[in-house]
């Protein structure tokens, strides 16, 4: 057997090192760690009879439209939870969500920090966001 030079070891070394990390990058945890004070953008929970799966949506119209072609691939509803900023920029998309049958919820105007808002801020935000929803969708 012919001994490896410097640059096959540097090689093996390499590759090592690459499966190493791809392995402890991709290995799925069981902890999840949540700092409440961070905004999360994943939930999971479950149940019995099924999943309910919900989307805050402030951004991302291709990714929207591209959930609701996946939605539609398996036979799924969910709910949306929509910025009213963001429906007032994208009505299209908001009407789309609603014709394909999926529930729209409100998430207020802009992306604020409820618990620091007063009772009349929040009922603000709200009002606002349904206006916008409403002028989308037709319903309240």
């Amino acid at each position: 057997m012919k001994e490896k030079g410097k640059k096959g070891i540097v090689n093996d070394v390499l590759g090592a090192i690459i499966v190493f990390v791809g392995a402890v990058c991709l290995y799925p945890t069981e902890t999840e760690t949540v700092d409440s004070s961070t905004p999360q953008p994943y939930r999971s929970g479950r149940s019995e009879n099924g999943v309910s799966l919900t989307f805050n949506v402030y951004e991302g119209r291709e990714v929207v439209f591209g959930i609701l072609d996946t939605l539609e691939t398996f036979g799924a509803k969910c709910t949306f939870y929509i910025g009213g900023c963001w429906a007032d920029d994208n009505a299209d998309c908001v009407k789309e969500i609603f014709s394909r049958g999926h529930e729209i919820g409100n998430h207020g105007y802009f992306h604020k920090n409820h618990a620091q808002l007063s009772r009349e801020e929040n009922e603000r935000e709200i009002a606002v966001c349904n206006h916008f929803l409403k002028l989308c969708t037709g319903v309240s």
